[in-house]
């Protein structure tokens, strides 16, 4: 029986699909590849990693479920992400002035 889809599925696939959307668009429009094949191998190992590291993972649980302070995770994602685009743009505009 087939259920219906999580929304945290649906959204993770808006997300891929508007990543390929970026990356062909970048490629048609600015003749740039913003994705070495290199890039893509580094990735997949690293994923490969990570996922392994939570798959061997023994915590231990407790009955009743943990309580996470959302305000605290989402105020450090949002750090991280700025950070992340910040150097992005850094390392590519410096990369152009050679």
């Amino acid at each position: 029986m087939a259920g219906k889809a999580h929304p945290a599925d649906e959204a993770g696939q808006v997300l891929i699909q508007a990543w390929t959307h970026f990356i062909t668009l970048s490629i048609l429009v600015f003749n740039f590849y913003p994705m070495t094949a290199v890039m893509i191998v580094l990735l997949a190992l690293l994923n490969d990693g990570a996922i392994l590291s939570i798959a061997y993972d023994k915590v231990h649980y407790r009955n009743n479920p943990e309580a996470w302070n959302m305000r605290t995770v989402l105020g450090l994602a949002t750090v991280l992400g700025i950070a992340g685009v910040i150097a992005s743009f850094g390392t590519f505009t410096s990369s152009d002035l050679g």
